[in-house]
């Protein structure tokens, strides 16, 4: 039996430092810190991550690191949408003098294209297939699983992407309901009774600040020094 708790945690690049944003402020290194020879901490750190990621790596994250519980802060780059869609982004990167101006060109047009193409990288429910073939392969192993809310989006996010706000809001509601079916899972708000303009960096409206890491870092210590309790 293993003295140690393990502790996967699977995040995209909120969970990554960033300019203005020390490591040691970001709240996967922080947990990893503050739990040193008392857990297991094993962070999967993935930019541009989404539950599609989760789910391919479902087999390893479950069978072969064997953890007490998983921590989850995905889904920013599931639901927003995409100036872009991808059958056509890939053709368009292969060309380099065409990916240049057309990169130009969307980004300039960004809120008018995300508006035309309703396209995310993870529709809504393939997003809840994701999360549910998760919890259930969880569940049978005995693996508690938390879900980190998707933090909503800053004035610069809501300013370059039609329905930014609406979109985060239907996923958190995808991942807090079916959360809600199972008993080792739950669904963490860390951001709940705070202003958008407090934990999310201003320049790309979806990056949490430091205030942001802070909160994240509450409220997974807190989950986690309850399963000690259980444990012991």
């Amino acid at each position: 039996m293993r003295s140690l708790m393990r502790i996967l945690i699977v995040a995209d690049s909120l969970g990554m430092p960033r300019k203005d944003l020390e490591l040691e402020k970001v709240w996967t290194y922080r947990i990893s810190e503050f739990f040193l020879n008392k857990n297991n901490i094993i962070p999967f750190l993935i930019r541009g991550g989404t539950t599609n990621n989760l789910v391919e790596s479902m087999g390893d994250y479950l069978n072969h690191f064997k953890p007490n519980c998983v921590i989850v802060q995905l889904g920013i780059c599931d639901c927003v949408r995409r100036g872009i869609p991808q059958r056509y982004l890939r053709v368009i990167q292969a060309i380099p003098f065409l990916s240049k101006v057309v990169r130009k060109i969307a980004k300039k047009y960004h809120y008018f294209l995300t508006k035309i193409f309703e396209n995310r990288y993870v529709e809504p429910v393939k997003f809840r297939e994701n999360i549910v073939s998760f919890m259930q392969a969880a569940s049978e192993k005995k693996v508690n699983v938390y879900f980190i809310r998707i933090a909503s989006p800053g004035n610069y996010l809501v300013r370059m992407t039609f329905n930014a706000e609406k979109d985060i809001n239907a996923y958190n509601q995808i991942l807090q309901n079916e959360c809600a079916k199972y008993s080792n899972s739950k669904y963490l708000d860390p951001f709940a009774h705070k202003a958008v303009a407090e934990y999310i960096f201003e320049v790309d409206g979806h990056h949490i600040n430091e205030l942001g890491n802070d909160l994240v870092f509450k409220i997974v210590k807190k989950e986690i020094q309850g399963l000690h309790k259980k444990k012991a």
